[in-house]
């Protein structure tokens, strides 16, 4: 057995380092960088997850997602974390219409902005609504980050999946 899962070898105070382990070391810290802690990763959150704005009257939650026009998701990235893509999953019961998704943050003890804003205008009943502006976005400290979806009628929004990475 070897690191991670256990030792090398047993020091002894006073002892001399191996070569062998100070390179075990080393190439599991390289591992560990390279696609590990910061390498690209994907977070998927089902629409089950989503809230609705107070106003809202037509909306259901089932295993499928959330049936909403406009559906809200919390971002639990920790600050630091750079989001490079942002996709809604949408499973609709019309032909076409604009669907739109939008990052918004709002300072803490200030007013709100979007960072970013993409609108689709589609003809299929399942598909990927992919925002393209505002990213690569890095979470700061002081804000609350949200993912606006916002549909035709009230179609079925499956989730949210953010592709991010956490830079050094």
């Amino acid at each position: 057995m070897s690191l991670p899962t256990s030792r090398n070898t047993n020091y002894a105070a006073g002892s001399q380092v191996l070569s062998a382990d100070l390179n075990d070391i080393q190439d599991k810290i390289i591992a560990a960088h390279s696609d590990g802690v910061h390498g690209n990763r994907k977070l998927f959150i089902h629409g089950s997850a989503a809230g609705v704005p107070t106003e809202a009257t037509d909306y259901s939650k089932d295993e499928d997602g959330i049936r909403a026009q406009n559906a809200l998701f919390a971002v639990p990235l920790p600050v630091g974390t750079r989001i490079n893509a942002l996709i809604a999953h949408l499973d609709t019961d019309t032909d076409s219409g604009n669907r739109t998704i939008t990052l918004r943050r709002k300072a803490i003890a200030g007013a709100s902005g979007d960072i970013g804003s993409s609108t689709e205008t589609t003809t299929n009943s399942q598909y990927p609504l992919e925002l393209v502006s505002g990213l690569p976005h890095t979470i700061a400290d002081d804000y609350i980050y949200q993912v606006f979806v916002q549909t035709k009628d009230p179609d079925i929004v499956e989730g949210i999946e953010f592709n991010y990475d956490r830079p050094a």
